[in-house]
């Protein structure tokens, strides 16, 4: 795109659902712009053992703990934790 110094962008709107860039030059000249290829989309899967989610552009995981009597493995605010005792596994 081969723009002269003379024609300035006027405007500028970017459309979320087809994730195409319309500039406006002070001329009434419009250009659209597809950023499709350059948005990657995410999304998060549940396993056995941990949850994966995907919001706000932000991936998060959470491990799964069983709730199984005997369990030793908790979550705590600073991680998982396994709290061993001296005993016989």
């Amino acid at each position: 795109m081969n723009l002269p110094v003379e024609q300035f962008l006027a405007a500028a709107a970017y459309d979320e659902d087809t994730h195409v860039l319309s500039l406006t030059l002070n001329n009434d000249t419009k250009f659209d712009v597809n950023l499709a290829d350059l948005v990657d989309a995410y999304s998060g899967e549940a396993s056995d053992t941990a949850a994966v989610t995907v919001s706000g552009g932000k991936i998060s995981a959470s491990v799964k703990v069983s709730a199984t009597e005997g369990n030793i493995l908790s979550a705590k605010q600073d991680g998982v934790y396994a709290s061993l005792e001296w005993q016989s596994l």
